[in-house]
């Protein structure tokens, strides 16, 4: 579903399943590998993509 103007989540369909972006604040340096963060986020659903930041540890805040 493409987003609109004015939405509004009390009269809109059901939703099945959405892209979320996911923070993971204080995760190990050791984990930010795309084989780590599957296995980390399996509960969550499927990675989709790794952004750049993450994959060069250009802020490593959270990944």
């Amino acid at each position: 579903m493409k987003w609109k103007m004015g939405f509004n989540s009390l009269t809109a369909t059901i939703i099945d399943e959405a892209n979320i972006w996911v923070r993971l604040p204080c995760l190990p340096m050791e984990c930010w590998t795309l084989k780590e963060l599957r296995s980390v986020l399996r509960q969550v659903g499927s990675v989709l993509k790794m952004d750049e930041n993450t994959e060069k540890r250009y802020r490593t805040l959270f990944s």
